[in-house]
């Protein structure tokens, strides 16, 4: 799991910097998911997927690019704020006072 985790964060700084084909950044950003979100469900996942079909036909640099420009977005942050908000584990504290 440690060794998929470093050679997929390589994976993806390499296609930041546009090498590779889009079939690369498609498996890359799945791998990168599944290891992130390892508890996300069928519904989430089936967004990923949908989310990645411009990484089929658009370059890593540019695939990257685009991805960039939408997270700024400050629409889709609302949208995505309102509609599907990021994953909370349960287990973690996030009330505690942090500054002892």
């Amino acid at each position: 799991m440690i060794l998929e985790s470093v050679q997929n964060e390589a994976d993806v700084v390499r296609l930041s910097l546009g090498e590779g084909s889009p079939l690369d950044t498609f498996r890359t950003e799945l791998t990168n998911y599944r290891v992130n979100h390892e508890h996300a469900s069928a519904f989430r996942r089936f967004l990923k997927y949908i989310s990645l079909l411009p990484a089929l036909f658009l370059s890593p640099r540019h695939y990257n690019s685009l991805k960039q420009k939408v997270a700024s977005n400050l629409l889709y942050a609302r949208a995505r704020a309102k509609f599907l908000p990021f994953y909370r584990p349960h287990h973690v504290d996030r009330t505690g006072d942090w500054n002892l």
